[in-house]
């Protein structure tokens, strides 16, 4: 769930019906939406290190080069506005 402007959120559920799973998940999401900071450019303020379990994430502004990452971070950044 995101708006691309700076706010992204996940959500999972789980139901016998997929329409049900989709709407149990979108609730989710929208309760736990984070924001996003951004530049005025779209880009992000500063260099950012995450890791969890055995994947680790580095991002790092570069300024007219757009975002340069895997499939599933790219995604990610994308909803929530970052360029």
């Amino acid at each position: 769930m995101a708006r691309k402007k700076g706010r992204v959120g996940f959500g999972h559920g789980k139901a016998s019906d997929t329409a049900l799973a989709i709407d149990k998940a979108s609730k989710k999401a929208k309760k736990e939406m984070i924001t996003v900071n951004r530049t005025a450019s779209e880009s992000i303020p500063r260099a950012l290190e995450a890791k969890f379990s055995t994947a680790r994430v580095i991002m790092r502004p570069a300024p007219g080069v757009g975002v340069v990452a895997g499939s599933s971070v790219r995604v990610v950044l994308d909803l929530a506005g970052v360029t």
